[in-house]
């Protein structure tokens, strides 16, 4: 999982991060959650803490301001409006960072389908267990053909470690999509090489962005 740390935790690492907020904070709460951005700075002599945190359970993204006259540990689902504490170029990074990390391509038949709707389209059609499809976040889905013969790509990255994995199917008329959703783990240095070859060129141009 790439993470962003600014301010006085530009060169910090996350251990250092959770073991500061516990102590500066008295919260555990840090547990259920992955640090996504971290940024932490001196205001006179108050100190004032952001963070976007992923849910570890669900993937979702939360925000959360801290310092020492607000120290309630109540992540809110993050918005577009985050964070006065910070200056404006500092947010333009967290921005651009959140633009790169949140990015998704849904194309062929999946074009107008949301994340949930893939992920139940593939617990259904690719008899996949429910927990083994929700570890991931959909990356990238393509589906195409339609009827008889139909090729499928997704990329998904692994919501506890940020591991990226790649899964390829196809079927002709005697058989489906069942029992081929083995997601096997690749590298970014692989997808934008010439050794990666989607069923789209789309998908090929995407990765590139990642």
């Amino acid at each position: 999982m790439n993470q962003l740390f600014l301010g006085n935790y530009k060169n910090s690492n996350e251990n250092f991060i959770r073991q500061d907020v516990e102590k500066k904070y008295k919260t555990k709460e840090f547990d259920k959650y992955n640090i996504v951005v971290a940024f932490s700075d001196n205001f006179g002599f108050s100190e004032g803490s952001f963070f976007i945190l992923k849910e570890k359970v669900s993937g979702d993204l939360f925000e959360i301001q801290l310092s020492d006259l607000n120290n309630s540990f109540i992540p809110i689902p993050l918005s577009s409006e985050f964070a006065g504490l910070m200056s404006s170029s500092e947010k333009q990074e967290i921005e651009k960072f959140l633009d790169k990390e949140t990015k998704r391509l849904f194309i062929g038949d999946y074009l107008d389908q949301t994340e949930e709707e893939i992920k139940e389209n593939i617990i259904q059609n690719y008899e996949a267990k429910s927990e083994e499809v929700n570890k991931y976040d959909v990356i990238v889905a393509c589906l195409n053909g339609g009827g008889c013969d139909e090729d499928s790509f997704f990329l998904l990255r692994e919501k506890y470690t940020g591991k990226l994995f790649e899964n390829t199917s196809s079927h002709c008329s005697c058989y489906g999509f069942e029992g081929t959703f083995t997601p096997q783990e690749c590298t970014l240095e692989y997808l934008k090489s010439d050794h990666f070859n989607p069923n789209s060129s789309e998908i090929k141009e995407f990765v590139k962005t990642l």
